[in-house]
């Protein structure tokens, strides 16, 4: 088959490209967590904390509410400094809602799993 013939496709995990002509068109699998409406403090349920707290892994996801089915706002370095707002506790998970200090997302309120946070060293 020559290449200026014909169509091309080429799949490769949740990623395809697709050649028409020579042109080449890329599409990408949605990944997202369903459409819901930011949260913010209203949620919390209570603050037993205070002060500055870490991230303690990779790529923590900053969400716009407390659980897995709100957006990411995007992802924080291990180690980034966030104040401490408040927590919204359902059944054995805490989340918390919290303000960045510093990195990329610095200024910007989130919520965060208690799973992926320490007191700041």
């Amino acid at each position: 088959m020559k290449s200026c013939v014909g169509h091309r496709l080429a799949a490769a995990g949740a990623a395809g490209t697709l050649m028409i002509g020579g042109i080449v068109a890329g599409a990408t699998a949605a990944t997202a967590a369903p459409a819901g409406p930011a949260v913010g403090k209203s949620k919390c349920t209570s603050s037993p904390f205070t002060g500055t707290w870490e991230t303690n892994a990779r790529n923590v996801n900053l969400r716009n509410g407390p659980s897995t089915g709100y957006y990411s706002k995007g992802q924080l370095r291990k180690g980034t400094n966030v104040k401490y707002i408040c927590s919204y506790i359902k059944g054995k998970r805490d989340w918390f809602y919290v303000k960045v200090k510093q990195g990329a997302h610095a200024g910007t309120h989130g919520w965060i799993s208690g799973a992926y946070m320490q007191i700041a060293q």
